[in-house]
């Protein structure tokens, strides 16, 4: 399993303020009960936020490998179940 995982940051809830600061496509795996298994890497979990922003992380699951950087604005087709969001406030 491949996972795309995004982290942005943004100060309102509109889409459009979403600015992606980090972008990792890792192996992922499950667990005895089918559960998905990842770790966020280091620095996807200690990004700056000197302007209170909230971070924004975006996580697609894919069957075979793909390619994103925080250039692409979309994420490619083909992945498992959407995108799933998770917002952190500091």
């Amino acid at each position: 399993m491949w996972i795309i995982i995004q982290v942005g940051k943004q100060t309102t809830q509109t889409p459009s303020d979403l600015e992606a600061v980090d972008c990792k496509v890792i192996r992922g795996s499950t667990d005895n009960q089918g559960n998905i298994v990842i770790t966020i890497p280091l620095s996807m979990r200690s990004v700056s936020t000197p302007n209170n922003e909230t971070l924004v992380y975006q996580v697609a699951y894919y069957s075979s490998n793909v390619n994103k950087t925080i250039n692409d604005s979309a994420f490619p087709v083909g992945n498992l179940d959407g995108i799933h969001e998770f917002y952190v406030r500091h």
